[in-house]
C-alpha cells in the first residue's frame, strides 16, 4: 500500500494490529522502510503515526470564526 495521508496509514496499522499481520511486515512512509519483528517496535510505530494523524486532522478540520468585539 502506498503511503497517501497519516490517517490511512493509521487505519492500516489498526487493521494489521487487528489481524495480527504486523509480524515481519515492513511498512514504507516517505521513502523509508521499517520492518518489524517485535510487537513493542510495532507499538512505536503506531503511536508516531496516531500523532500524526491527530495533527493532520487538525490541521484540515475548520476553524471557527473570529468577531472583533466592540470597544465599549
Amino acid at each position: 500500500m502506498a503511503f497517501t495521508t497519516w490517517s490511512d496509514l493509521l487505519a492500516q496499522l489498526k487493521n494489521d494490529l487487528a489481524l495480527g499481520n504486523w509480524i515481519t511486515r515492513s511498512y514504507t512512509v516517505d521513502g523509508v522502510t521499517r520492518e518489524f519483528r517485535s510487537a513493542a517496535e510495532f507499538m512505536a510505530l503506531l503511536q508516531e503515526v496516531e500523532h500524526r494523524a491527530n495533527m493532520e486532522n487538525l490541521s484540515t478540520r475548520p476553524m471557527g470564526r473570529t468577531y472583533a468585539r466592540s470597544a465599549s
